[in-house]
């Protein structure tokens, strides 16, 4: 099992160019993602995984016709 020290995870998220992206550029890319993809982005770091989880983000994907959940658990 490897861990990355913290303080050369944080300079690998400052050297990366989706660290000069703003945060709102990044939420409006977000909600283009298929929710798998939402999921998935949320795991790459610290910094995407609290923009993925943003309600906002997440309720456009919830609020389709297409994702309904029954009472009873059936989709």
């Amino acid at each position: 099992k490897h861990a990355w020290p913290v303080n050369e995870t944080w300079q690998a998220w400052v050297d990366s160019p989706f660290a000069q992206l703003p945060t709102e550029i990044l939420i409006q890319i977000f909600h283009l993602l298929s929710m798998d993809d939402l999921a998935n982005v949320s795991l790459v770091c610290r910094s995407f995984k609290l923009i993925a989880d943003q309600d906002d983000v997440w309720r456009s994907k919830c609020n389709r016709k297409e994702f309904f959940i029954h009472l009873d658990g059936s989709v």
